[in-house]
């Protein structure tokens, strides 16, 4: 079994279901294997775990929020990292130096990739359908199907119709007539041209096989409205789906039906038509409820900041699998490449959500910074100086990175391996402090411990940070914390323990405002005083954090 286990996720609605579920997947799969496991096996392990997340999020009705995570393992004496999206882990060591271990690919890298999904890159964010910041250029490579290119209204489609919209619009994006990302507009241009051939070739195709491709190309599948309106089945939000999906799949298939005679004359439209047909029917798989409903499908409109994550389905993308255990439909596209399936030529598109692994061995007195979301933007320079006082604090590090950003998806964590027990650099390692942020205030002593404690021993007091959140009730506990949730109380925290490091002699005046144990009443300087303690005393989070300090 593991000595730790870390899941970090970033933007995710659905973040706490993934964080209280994840080593449900994860001790099985690790238990199945008695003898110990090869690093490529556990990496492969780990990543499959959160595909599996990935996978349930996609199901449910968070499957537009997107998220990053990262997924660390300690076995032994080696750490496994997997992770996906926007993520970073930087090794920090106590002379001030420091050592990148991974990062996750940046929307720059991801440009080529995102631009073929049918995305734009605007200020280091992923934009997923166009607004009102969107120009011409914008919303010509951002439309669905070639219709939307050219702006068609739902009548009879014929040359002369389209012609005219052709011209229409060529006059917004003709790459001659602007003086400003010249670039692209010309890849609209080009895009405009195409769709206009298509459309041209639909002009003498059965007119009602038309007029249903173009009414399924522009339903707006991934709102519940939306795939109903298309399907013809009733738009109740509900969490028992399961007879509006049976009911909804016959329309599907139905409508699949009618757009038989376009298949082999524009082939890429008729996959898309007919993925547009799936995407309604999982829409309408997703329980949802009246009061939440609005706030999901928010989602997507929403920008991203990572072209890859977990949980994120993609209201640009349609796409027909063909493999039966991909998801539908793709996040991003990878590439397009074609398949021959039984002599016949089909469009298939690979998943982007492929998580990056890498393994390390520990090394005593190193930390591991675990960056997830807008903290992996922060420079390893900015790392080290803001924790410089808390190199032996890790949970401190954490908070005071996610401080450096203005930022509602800051996430990170901060891990340090010490050796077991005593042990030498070498052996059998773990990490310490994962959730105390300011615990103990060492004090020298002119007196010695007491000769039974002589040894590892510490004269211990403290200052304990309570929040509302907590269901068990703390006997030692003097009042209800002030906190409303554990990230005030940490954040609280911090702050003492800053002040503490320039006032040391603070100590009894912050304890009595502060704590919310009820030591902090005792007379003098016994606020918040312990006494001598050593270990096996105190709880193994508690015990960590004293028994590591300088």
């Amino acid at each position: 079994m593991p000595g730790c286990a870390v899941l970090k996720l970033q933007l995710l609605a659905q973040w706490d279901w993934c964080a209280k579920n994840f080593h449900l997947k994860l001790l099985p799969l690790l238990a199945k294997k008695i003898h110990a496991w090869k690093s490529e096996e556990l990496q492969r392990l780990m990543e499959s775990v959160l595909s599996d997340l990935d996978s349930e999020v996609l199901k449910s009705a968070a499957a537009f929020s997107g998220s990053s995570a990262v997924l660390a393992l300690l076995l032994g004496d080696r750490l496994f990292i997997s992770a996906v999206g926007q993520f970073r882990v930087v090794l920090l060591y106590d002379d001030q130096s420091s050592r990148e271990l991974m990062k996750g690919v940046d929307l720059a890298q991801d440009a080529e990739r995102i631009e073929e999904a049918k995305g734009h890159l605007r200020k280091d964010m992923l934009i997923r359908v166009p607004d009102s910041e969107s120009n011409d250029a914008e919303r010509v490579l951002m439309a669905r199907n070639p219709f939307q290119v050219l702006q068609m209204e739902p009548n009879g489609l014929d040359e002369k119709q389209v012609r005219t919209q052709y011209r229409k619009v060529a006059l917004k994006v003709h790459p001659d007539k602007q003086t400003e990302d010249a670039q692209s507009f010309k890849k609209a241009f080009a895009r405009l041209d195409g769709a206009k051939e298509v459309l041209e070739s639909l002009c003498s195709a059965d007119k009602a096989s038309v007029l249903e491709l173009h009414q399924t190309l522009q339903a707006e599948v991934h709102t519940r409205e939306g795939a109903a309106a298309l399907l013809g089945v009733d738009s109740t939000p509900t969490t028992e789906t399961e007879h509006l999906v049976e009911e909804a799949a016959k329309a599907s298939r139905m409508g699949i039906k009618k757009l038989e005679k376009l298949e082999h004359l524009v082939r890429a439209e008729y996959d898309l038509a007919v993925a547009t047909y799936k995407e309604a029917v999982e829409t309408l798989r997703r329980p949802s409820s009246k009061e939440a409903l609005a706030r999901q499908e928010a989602l997507r409109l929403q920008p991203l900041p990572m072209g890859r994550a977990l949980g994120c389905r993609a209201p640009w993308v349609l796409v027909q699998w063909t493999d039966r255990d991909m998801r539908f439909p793709a996040a991003l596209v990878a590439g397009l490449r074609f398949a021959s399936n039984r002599g016949k030529i089909t469009k298939k598109l690979e998943v982007v959500m492929r998580p990056e692994s890498v393994s390390w061995q520990v090394q005593r007195g190193v930390r591991v910074a675990l960056l997830c979301g807008a903290t992996a933007s922060l420079t390893d320079q900015q790392l080290l100086k803001s924790s410089t006082s808390f190199k032996r604090c890790p949970k401190a590090s954490a908070l005071r990175w996610c401080q450096e950003l203005q930022s509602n998806s800051v996430v990170a964590a901060c891990l340090r391996c010490e050796a077991k027990g005593g042990e030498t650099e070498g052996s059998r390692s773990k990490i310490v402090d994962l959730r105390y942020v300011v615990i103990v205030l060492q004090e020298a002593r002119k007196g010695k411990a007491p000769k039974a404690l002589e040894g590892r021993s510490i004269f211990l007091r403290h200052i304990l940070f309570k929040h509302q959140q907590l269901r068990v009730l703390d006997p030692a506990a003097r009042r209800e914390g002030a906190a409303r949730g554990a990230h005030e109380a940490e954040t609280t925290a911090l702050q003492v323990l800053q002040r503490l490091l320039v006032e040391p002699n603070a100590f009894v005046k912050l304890c009595r405002e502060h704590s919310d144990c009820a030591s902090a009443e005792q007379p003098g300087t016994l606020a918040g005083h312990m006494g001598w303690v050593a270990r096996n005393e105190q709880e193994p989070p508690m015990e960590d954090a004293w028994m590591n300090e300088e």
